[in-house]
């Protein structure tokens, strides 16, 4: 984890300020996304998705105002279970845009500058918010784990890798 200084004095979701939703400043996702204990190919391509996702949707306002299956993205080609392509004439490229934004929207949610909506939380399947909350400095990653120790004390859950957060 890092120590870094202006990382820790971003503000939580429980304070959020006026004038949300709104973008961070480029330089201090670029310091976070620079810090990340990734390869640098990872760090490069999310420092690139997060540039062309601020060149797409300056306004975060107008961001939040498109329909829910616009801001969640799409990977053109994935077929999951349940979940049906998009319908004709839908913008591919920014649902890619979108998608890939994905790891800079869940960072401006947990720096408090973006409250998510439940339909994009629930409707992207799978939320991977470990290494952001990790950077952070967040103790996401221990109460998931307490969490788990409780569920199994109490015979909710059985005590198998599905349930365990990444690295843990």
């Amino acid at each position: 984890m890092s120590t870094n200084a202006p990382l820790r004095a971003a503000s939580s979701p429980l304070t959020l300020a006026p004038g949300i939703p709104r973008h961070c400043p480029d330089a201090e996702y670029t310091a976070f996304v620079a810090a990340l204990p990734t390869s640098d190919r990872w760090r490069r391509k999310h420092a690139q998705f997060h540039l062309r996702f601020v060149r797409t949707h300056p306004d975060l306002h107008t961001w939040f105002a498109l329909p829910l299956r616009d801001r969640l993205g799409w990977r053109n080609g994935e077929g999951q279970n349940q979940r049906c392509a998009p319908e004709p004439g839908f913008d591919a490229t920014t649902a890619w845009i979108n998608f890939n934004a994905r790891h800079y929207l869940t960072y401006l949610a947990l720096t408090g500058r973006l409250r998510m909506d439940w339909g994009w939380l629930l409707g992207i399947g799978v939320l991977k918010p470990f290494l952001v909350t990790d950077q952070l400095q967040l103790p996401l990653r221990d109460r998931t784990e307490d969490l788990r120790n409780c569920l199994l004390a109490l015979g909710h859950a059985r005590d198998d890798a599905a349930f365990r957060s990444p690295g843990a």
